[in-house]
């Protein structure tokens, strides 16, 4: 796990920054490794916030908000792509579903493709 924390960052705006996450709490030893495990990526996420650097999967949560309380946002990213054509659509995890409905449900202009025999969610 101490490896999988000490990672380096690249920003887009400056150099490399290494990130390390090596103090263990009290009683490391007892608890469950699931909750050790949780506890550091949760720490790292933190120090990640902080640093204004965030996962790839965060990008979607941002999006979904970001569409969700700015109303204003949807309608203007639908007017910039009016019609919304999505390919293997059952590739599409919930959240990116979301995106896309409000995206869409502004012009109601949505065609998808997909096979759900061919799911990797399935």
């Amino acid at each position: 796990l101490d490896s999988f924390l000490r990672m380096t960052f690249r920003h887009g705006l400056g150099g490399a920054t290494e990130i390390n996450i090596s103090r263990r709490p009290r009683g490391w030893q007892q608890q469950n490794k699931f909750q050790r495990a949780q506890r550091e990526l949760n720490r790292l996420k933190q120090y990640l916030d902080q640093r204004g650097f965030y996962l790839f999967r965060d990008m979607y949560t941002h999006a979904n908000l970001a569409c969700h309380f700015n109303e204003k946002l949807s309608k203007s990213i639908a007017k910039r792509f009016p019609l919304v054509f999505i390919d293997e659509m059952q590739d599409t995890n919930h959240i990116q579903y979301d995106i896309i409905y409000r995206i869409a449900k502004h012009h109601n202009n949505l065609f998808v493709v997909g096979d759900f025999c061919q799911s990797i969610y399935s």
